[in-house]
């Protein structure tokens, strides 16, 4: 399982980095509307679950690291 969310996250870094695409920071589903709403989402410092802290700390490696890039 992280294997596939550290995939997505290269992904979605390839993408951004390449400048092709918009990347979403979150998209939904309404099946009753047959509508997708996008929106962004932030860390919730707060957050005492374990996979929640792991993935603010991946997010945070990728993003420092892509500012020494730039």
């Amino acid at each position: 399982m992280i294997m596939s969310h550290l995939g997505l996250v290269v992904v979605v870094f390839d993408r951004y980095l390449l400048g092709f695409g918009e990347v979403t920071h979150y998209l939904g589903y309404n099946a009753l509307k047959d509508y997708f709403p996008v929106m962004s989402m932030k860390p919730n410092q707060q957050c005492d679950d374990p996979h929640c802290q792991r993935q603010q700390r991946i997010y945070q490696v990728c993003t420092e690291s892509y500012k020494m890039t730039q």
